[in-house]
């Protein structure tokens, strides 16, 4: 097997999204297939490059799925690579881009069971409102928002049960949301591809299909372009696809709410040829694998 696309048990022959790159893959001759991650019986040395797309249960799961990624990139190449994977799969990489002067949503990250009032945090932050999210999470899993008023409390349970179990994020509430969305913009092989629009449904704050929002193919501002691009400066080297998702604050300025590099929806569909290009992406990944093999069989005969 030249690709192996790693999907997992809920998905285990890709959701019609990405079912548009094996189809990409496929007309420039690969063999490609989609193989699901944890699945005890596949072979990973099998296949010329692992390419990471739909391993959306690995949020529960962090730690095995980290172990995994480690066996793969022992026996095959991988994509990204376990060092991307480690990092952005902890949204405490946001602290790492903050302090390289990516602007970032306000945050405040909460170690796994550190005790910590909601109200007191809101006064001293002079925050209004906040989102609360779990370190290791998609799809907007355990996220709500929190607000000063009578349902501080119960925010406040949700809180404490929550960081009961896992690391936590409370970060400022973008109100610009509301109005503009969040903007996504998409990179394949390091240049910029396409950018989405995604808006929640009326009454909410998640933008993800789940909880009725919708999401458009846009152009992006020069603004926009500038903030990714500095994103994708100041991460992780090399990433085969990422996708930077931007909200805007009550001033107008652009933050960073999520740098995603582990199993980001690209949004093929609404971009087509980006499949294309990511799909040569990955044939330019395997040439390369093939000439670091020919380089080191040659050093070996030297």
């Amino acid at each position: 097997m030249d690709v192996a696309v790693a999907t997992d048990s809920t998905a285990p022959g890709l959701d019609p999204d990405n079912a548009l790159l094996l189809a990409e893959l496929q007309r420039r001759g690969l063999d490609a297939r989609p193989v699901v991650w944890d699945d005890p019986n596949v072979d990973w040395s099998a296949c010329r490059l692992c390419v990471v797309r739909a391993t959306w249960d690995y949020v529960q799961r962090r730690a095995e799925f980290l172990a995994w990624a480690e066996r793969v990139a022992a026996v095959t190449r991988l994509a990204n690579d376990v060092a991307i994977l480690r990092w952005s799969s902890h949204k405490s990489y946001l602290r790492d881009l903050d302090e390289r002067g990516v602007p970032i949503v306000p945050t405040e990250f909460v170690d796994r069971g550190t005790p910590l009032s909601l109200a007191e945090l809101l006064d001293a932050r002079g925050w209004r409102e906040a989102v609360v999210k779990p370190a290791v999470s998609a799809s907007g899993r355990e996220t709500f928002k929190a607000a000063r008023g009578g349902g501080l409390a119960l925010a406040q349970e949700r809180f404490e049960r929550l960081v009961a179990a896992e690391d936590v994020l409370v970060q400022a509430y973008m109100a610009g949301v509301t109005d503009c969305g969040e903007v996504s913009l998409v990179y394949i092989a390091g240049a910029y591809s396409h950018a989405l629009r995604r808006r929640p449904a009326a009454g909410d704050f998640r933008v993800q299909g789940l909880y009725g929002g919708t999401i458009e193919r846009v152009r992006p501002r020069t603004s926009e372009l500038l903030v990714a691009d500095r994103v994708l400066e100041a991460g992780p080297r090399g990433p085969l696809y990422a996708r930077v998702d931007i909200l805007t604050d009550g001033a107008g300025e652009l933050r960073l709410n999520e740098f995603e590099l582990v199993e980001p929806r690209l949004h093929f569909a609404l971009c087509r040829e980006a499949a294309a290009r990511l799909a040569d992406a990955v044939c330019g990944a395997l040439r390369q694998g093939r000439e670091a093999r020919v380089s080191a069989a040659a050093r070996e005969q030297a």
